[in-house]
């Protein structure tokens, strides 16, 4: 018969789900006493502003000045691309429409023939 390697691991289980000793009175009772004071410090907190929620949903200080540094060089790159990209301005108010085709005549290198 093969050897199931969680019995051991089952058999602890078993055990604990039989073994129901109950929870200390003394760790009972500072477990209901750290809730409430979580609960009363909840209460205590005045109702915040706009900003102020905005401040602290972004981590404060430090969150926000790291949010702004990466807005204005997200717009610095935007507006000063590197110059193997276009330029998103001339692509967004460009004048031309339509394609343009090169003069093309019979002399053009493809058409020759060999020599």
């Amino acid at each position: 018969m093969p050897m199931d390697e969680n019995s051991d691991l089952n058999h602890l289980f078993l055990r604990a789900r039989q073994e129901n000793e109950p929870l200390p009175d003394a760790l009972a009772l500072r477990i209901l006493a750290d809730a409430e004071t979580v609960r009363l410090q909840g209460l205590q907190k005045s109702p915040q502003g706009f900003w102020a929620q905005a401040l602290d949903s972004f981590f404060g200080w430090q969150g926000m000045g790291g949010l702004a540094a990466a807005g204005i060089a997200g717009i610095w790159i935007g507006l000063t691309a590197p110059a193997f990209l276009p330029d998103p301005a001339t692509l967004l108010y460009s004048q031309s429409s339509g394609f343009e085709v090169a003069d093309m005549d019979l002399n053009t290198i493809f058409l020759e023939e060999g020599e």
